[in-house]
């Protein structure tokens, strides 16, 4: 029988960017050790696949088989047999961004347009907060979308001076 392990973390906001977008973010993402309450679910099964056999299993992230939450997940996954042979051996890691909305940016010297859409409908997302991040996960600005009109979904963000255009 062969074994695989997984675990389904929720990350902040500074973990994601530490791990896609920061300095070393390869070496962040390997040394990488989730706290106790923010493990949402580890689970094991046994693969259907022989050994060096490519195998499909259909996974159901969440306990109850439904949706995840809207978050910012690490998925990692563990064959326990390469685990036994090499302790030191790194899982297989993923990071899933879960949504129900989109977001698309413009940006230019002095401010920020940020459109906010419901991803089932595509209808404006009014009164949603929105938060501009820049280098090193320093805050730039923040704003909440337009709730009527031809503004609706849409919020303009002013931006320091001080934060490079092109990055």
């Amino acid at each position: 029988m062969l074994f695989r392990s997984f675990e389904l973390v929720q990350l902040s906001g500074r973990q994601f960017y530490d791990f896609v977008g920061g300095p070393n973010s390869s070496d962040a993402l390997r040394a990488f050790k989730p706290a106790d309450d923010q493990i949402v679910r580890a689970w094991k099964f046994v693969s259907q696949a022989g050994l060096n056999e490519t195998g499909l299993q259909k996974i159901a992230l969440a306990e109850d088989g439904g949706a995840l939450a809207p978050g910012i997940y690490m998925l990692t996954a563990r064959a326990e047999e390469v685990t036994a042979l090499d302790p030191e051996a790194p899982p297989v890691r993923q990071i899933l961004v879960v949504s129900n909305r989109h977001t698309a940016l413009k940006r230019g010297e002095k401010h920020a347009l940020v459109w906010v859409t419901d991803l089932a409908t595509g209808a404006p997302a009014p009164d949603a907060e929105v938060v501009v991040y820049g280098r090193e996960y320093a805050e730039l600005g923040r704003g909440v979308t337009e709730a009527d009109g031809d503004t609706a979904g849409h919020a303009l963000i002013a931006l320091p001076e001080s934060a490079p255009l092109y990055e």
